[in-house]
């Protein structure tokens, strides 16, 4: 069975490296998608009033500069340290927003080592070709200043950070609601 064969060792292997390498994508958008929706619930308790009136208020706001603006807006009379907590969470939400962004309207790339051709000018001897292993999967997004590449380890960072992101804008909504934090969130 040829290594180009569908059915070969190889291209299996290859087949669920992509399929991993796109979950880990589907992952990191879903993590992100998370930290936005619980934006909501931030902003419900900065207002500190009825909830059903925050949720009114804050679905009329149409994308994340909109309703990081409303976060914004509802902790102007919050103590410093909750403002301050707020703009490191929001550059974070915002380089989250950016990092979902490429990741979801980037192209597919498969890569590999260099592949070496000898050409034979003798028709009796075939020619070589050689090299074209450790195959890989990344995606691309084309920006201004060039291409934005994630590899499968970028994915896993961003994942984790995305994660780590969404715990911290919990733990967050809890300490302006005035809620207990349990600790593995809080230590997190």
């Amino acid at each position: 069975m040829s290594s180009n064969s569908p059915k070969s060792p190889e291209m299996v292997a290859l087949l669920q490296q992509r399929m991993m390498f796109f979950s880990q994508a589907g992952q990191c958008i879903i993590e992100y998608q998370g930290v936005e929706d619980h934006l909501e619930n931030v902003f419900a308790a900065a207002l500190s009033g009825p909830k059903n009136r925050a949720d009114a208020i804050f679905a009329i706001a149409r994308g994340l500069e909109a309703k990081l603006s409303l976060i914004d807006a509802s902790l102007l009379n919050a103590d410093a340290a909750y403002r301050t907590r707020w703009q490191e969470l929001k550059r974070r939400v915002t380089q989250a927003a950016a990092s979902r962004n490429q990741i979801a309207h980037s192209r597919p790339v498969s890569t590999s080592d260099p592949i070496f051709v000898e050409v034979s000018n003798d028709p009796e001897k075939p020619g070589k070709a050689w090299g074209g292993g450790n195959p890989r999967v990344e995606i691309w997004k084309k920006m201004k200043n060039g291409d934005a590449k994630w590899t499968s380890q970028d994915l896993r960072e961003e994942f984790l950070r995305n994660k780590r992101l969404y715990t911290h804008v919990l733990v967050f909504e809890m300490d302006l609601r005035g809620a207990p934090v349990p600790d593995h969130l809080r230590n997190a």
